[in-house]
């Protein structure tokens, strides 16, 4: 482990660093190959076996499938998976949706989503940004109207869809920033 960088941060940095080199010893080297700092970098193996191992989500809570690790230590894990070559866009994407879900969702939605993502079964996307609106995110126009089966229609259309390209399967949960029947134009009649 780089003593720079996790030994100035503490025993707690040093063990998690310790940790990840560890577990990245049984990735094989075809494996390996497939790291990329980009989506394009997701393996499903490896975010998996970091699910296992409560280092895929290192500082939230352990319902979430972390570790509740200090800052300090969390830091050093960022830096022992860029070390080892593993950028971790959809862990980011996953951690961030997990986290809203578990503050803001009914508990129906953490019931059906959490559980998966925190064990690494699912991924998850953010559809934010529309073509018209940029980063100005008080002008999204996609609406989501109540459907008469309880669920919601979307339209309208986004783009830059965060691991969008990884909608092979129907294990992903996708956030999508929309406004809500009759809602007022800003931030203010928006919904995830």
């Amino acid at each position: 482990v780089d003593a720079l960088l996790a030994g100035d941060l503490g025993d707690e940095a040093r063990a998690v660093c310790a940790q990840l080199a560890d577990l990245f010893t049984q990735f094989s080297p075809e494996t390996k190959a497939k790291f990329h700092y980009s989506w394009e970098g997701y393996v499903p193996e490896v975010h998996k076996a970091l699910a296992d191992n409560n280092l895929l989500f290192p500082g939230l809570p352990e319902h979430l499938s972390g570790s509740n690790i200090s800052p300090y230590a969390r830091i050093a894990a960022m830096g022992e998976l860029e070390r080892q070559g593993y950028n971790t866009p959809a862990a980011n994407v996953a951690a961030m949706v997990a986290m809203m879900i578990d503050k803001y969702g009914s508990e129906e939605l953490k019931q059906r989503y959490l559980g998966k993502i925190a064990t690494g079964e699912w991924l998850a996307t953010m559809a934010l940004t529309e073509a018209h609106a940029g980063s100005d995110l008080g002008r999204v126009r996609t609406r989501a109207t109540p459907q008469a089966d309880g669920s919601l229609r979307l339209t309208g259309s986004k783009i830059f869809i965060s691991g969008g390209e990884h909608d092979l399967t129907d294990n992903i949960v996708h956030l999508v920033l929309c406004r809500l029947p009759d809602a007022p134009e800003g931030p203010k009649g928006l919904s995830l």
